[in-house]
């Protein structure tokens, strides 16, 4: 004997909103991939430049008491925003203290002085560029008597560039895609012709759910 069928609830848009929620977690999750702050790399390819090695100066007053460069002589091209990172020792550190200076000689003429100190060491100091120009660092032996083993090493790290449109244009992407989910979602959410407003069957679908139950009493 055959069982009667109970009419399957359905619940209309349930199947859809669950797709809409799966849809939008999936851009919201492309979009923190997207929005995350990416790491540069160090070494060759990265941009970041360095150099390094060693001058011996000797006592003021002879040929050799000052060393005089232009960064990008030494393969440090500066250019606006570039960050320097530099460090140095007078004889490993023991000294005598010598005098150290960062300035430019611009194209036009001039001398600007934008950083000094006098030490018989410097590590991992720090120096940004306002300008494009050209760079020099600067050394003086200020010992009558004693010869200086100068060793020095830089590193330049180039400015950063603008990435807020990499920040935009994937933020109205999604922005754009939720507004468009959100609208299925409306646009679902109303009732099909067929479907009774007050939450019964139309006749057709009671007819056809009575069917069964007709042959059932033959």
């Amino acid at each position: 004997m055959a069982g009667r069928v109970a009419p399957f609830p359905f619940v209309y848009g349930a199947g859809f909103r669950r797709t809409s929620i799966g849809l939008l977690g999936v851009l919201l999750f492309a979009a923190s991939c997207a929005l995350s702050p990416t790491a540069m790399g160090d070494g060759t390819g990265s941009g970041i430049s360095n150099a390094s090695g060693s001058y011996l100066l000797t006592p003021v007053g002879t040929n050799n008491y000052t060393l005089h460069a232009y960064l990008a002589d030494l393969g440090l091209p500066i250019l606006r925003g570039d960050t320097l990172i530099f460090s140095w020792r007078a004889n490993n550190g023991s000294g005598p203290p010598i005098y150290f200076e960062i300035h430019s000689h611009p194209i036009t003429g001039g001398y600007f002085k934008y950083y000094n100190t006098t030490a018989t060491s410097v590590s991992n100091g720090t120096w940004t560029s306002q300008t494009t120009d050209r760079y020099m660092v600067y050394w003086v032996n200020l010992s009558n008597t004693t010869r200086v083993n100068l060793t020095y090493s830089f590193v330049l790290l180039p400015a950063q560039p603008d990435v807020w449109p990499l920040y935009v244009v994937p933020a109205v992407i999604v922005l754009v895609a939720i507004a468009g989910a959100a609208a299925h979602v409306r646009a679902r959410r109303r009732p099909p012709p067929w479907a009774d407003i007050s939450g019964k069957d139309s006749k057709e679908t009671q007819t056809a759910g009575q069917a069964p139950a007709a042959r059932d009493q033959k």
